[in-house]
């Protein structure tokens, strides 16, 4: 299983778990700073019906040494999420990994920007 950290996972790391099991693979997602049990943005949300893929029933949920160990790989979304995985978790440092390129962070922005945020994601992906 893949497990894939962002801020507060709400926006990126749900996108990318969902665009990783529809490539077939097992994937969760976590936040650094989650609020347990936030429901998935609404711009997420409508980025993803661009692949068929429903976040609606998404809750947000905090990173955990649980999480953390029971993952093949921990993907983080920038190079800033996977220094904040090592300074908590270092030993998992073996596991940590950061997506290809930082993905920059739509929240607050339109649906555009969640758009374009997912594509990446996806194009991200396809290089991980």
């Amino acid at each position: 299983m893949y497990l894939f950290v962002c801020t507060g996972n709400t926006c990126r790391s749900p996108m990318a778990a969902a665009l990783w099991r529809l490539r077939g693979h097992e994937a969760e997602s976590a936040g650094i700073y989650a609020m347990q049990g936030s429901a998935a943005s609404g711009g997420a949300i409508r980025a993803m019906e661009e692949w068929k893929i429903d976040l609606g029933a998404h809750r947000a949920h905090p990173v955990s040494a649980d999480s953390m160990a029971r993952a093949e790989k921990i993907v983080a979304m920038t190079g800033r999420h996977a220094q904040a995985l090592l300074d908590q978790f270092p030993m998992y440092a073996d596991k940590i990994v950061c997506m290809p390129r930082d993905i920059q962070d739509p929240f607050g922005g339109d649906d555009e920007d969640y758009i374009r945020c997912a594509r990446e994601i996806d194009e991200a992906l396809d290089m991980l």
